[in-house]
């Protein structure tokens, strides 16, 4: 199930339409840093994120997986070019756009675990660039409690936020950390041109170098040769920030480049986050909360219904993630109250956003309207697609597709 392989040339099963060039195939066990090493050995690049560990065939491959080559190239399921597939009914199926197109267009976006059970995914393969990174790193020193470096953070937000449609449409990626006290960002920048990204970001970056209030202990620009090099900038990010043996708490939402057009739109964009910080910080002080403003949006890839991802994802600029955690023992009674709580962290942003949604993946398990939130205007469509593959639910999972509560 961890198999790999290359096929410079591609011929698809009986759809000539999806034949094609670089395209990469792996089992449903194969793991990212491993996929990625792989087929770095064949100057190729891969659609995936930043977390080594993940089993790229699964939800991340299924669910509209991202990373930092989101704005270039997609999301995963939009390089998705065939499956191989264990339906409910025992049948091995290979799927494409022309054989079981319906089942195909389900599981690029409609999550895993719903509708069959995937054991070969091939996908569109990219040539290798080198990796652009701007690193910045930041205390906040207005001495008091934690509350008092808002002002100083409602800067660095807004600034952060002003800049990002320009960046997003010359496929700058990348990942922004924020506490109340601190921050630390990651623009990203795929491409063999090493000044394009600081010519774009140098405003951005003399801002926060030269802030009375912000002490910065890292503001640098990095060329990483390929992307197998730059992981280990993202797994020390990983492995220091969500570390193994801590208990978390997720809500996320997709932020629209609507509020990204003017300065009215910007502010309530960057109010909405701050109130965020706020109940997260009430909820989970002393740094045990962190918001995190993804930039791997697939906005220059629109593909119109290609794929079942949530619509939500083409016309965002941010996915901002409301996350907590902790290693001390809080009781189950204590623990089950914050988890319920922090669902409250991300109804600011639900409130700007009516009608949005967030990454399946990355979503709260309490989520009230999960089929908008998740699946958004395709939901009715994969629900019928589930009931033609699984008319029995053989294949359920927690507000997957065809879900039907905790008691069914």
């Amino acid at each position: 199930m961890k198999t790999m392989k290359y096929h410079a040339n591609f011929t698809a099963s009986n759809c000539p339409d999806s034949n094609g060039q670089h395209i990469g195939e792996i089992g449903a066990g194969a793991q990212a840093s491993d996929v990625y090493t792989y087929f770095q050995n064949f100057d190729m690049d891969v659609t995936g994120g930043n977390e080594g560990s993940v089993g790229l065939a699964g939800g991340f491959g299924q669910g509209g997986g991202h990373g930092v080559f989101g704005p270039s190239y997609g999301l995963m399921v939009d390089n998705a070019v065939e499956f191989d597939v264990v339906t409910a009914d025992g049948q091995l199926r290979t799927i494409n756009c022309c054989n079981d197109p319906d089942l195909f267009w389900a599981m690029r976006g409609g999550g895993g675990g719903s509708f069959g059970i995937l054991t070969s995914y091939r996908f569109q393969l990219h040539p290798s660039v080198k990796i652009n990174l701007y690193q910045f790193q930041a205390n906040f020193t207005i001495h008091g409690n934690e509350t008092a470096n808002y002002p100083v953070l409602e800067q660095v937000l807004t600034q952060h936020a002003t800049y990002q449609a320009v960046w997003s449409h010359n496929n700058i990626s990348g990942h922004a950390y924020y506490w109340p006290n601190k921050a630390e960002i990651y623009l990203v920048l795929p491409s063999n041109n090493e000044t394009a990204l600081k010519a774009l970001t140098s405003e951005f970056s003399s801002f926060l170098t030269n802030q009375a209030n912000i002490r910065v202990t890292t503001s640098t620009y990095t060329t990483y040769p390929k992307y197998t090099s730059f992981l280990q900038i993202t797994n020390a990010v990983a492995a220091r920030l969500t570390p193994g043996g801590i208990v978390e708490a997720v809500a996320g939402r997709l932020m629209p480049q609507s509020l990204f057009e003017n300065h009215t739109t910007i502010s309530d964009l960057v109010n909405a986050v701050l109130q965020g910080v706020r109940l997260s910080n009430n909820l989970l002080p002393d740094n045990a909360s962190l918001t995190q403003v993804i930039m791997t949006t697939p906005v220059n890839n629109q593909n119109g219904n290609m794929t079942s991802a949530n619509p939500a994802w083409r016309t965002a600029l941010w996915h901002v993630l409301m996350t907590g955690g902790w290693t001390r023992e809080l009781g189950v009674s204590s623990e089950t109250a914050l988890l319920e709580s922090w669902l409250d962290t991300v109804k600011p942003l639900k409130d700007l956003t009516p009608g949005g949604g967030c990454y399946l993946n990355e979503g709260h398990y309490l989520e009230p309207e999960w089929q908008e939130t998740f699946y958004g205007s395709n939901y009715p469509a994969l629900l019928e697609i589930k009931k033609k593959y699984d008319p029995t639910h053989f294949f359920d999972c927690w507000k997957c597709v065809g879900w039907e509560g905790p008691s069914k």
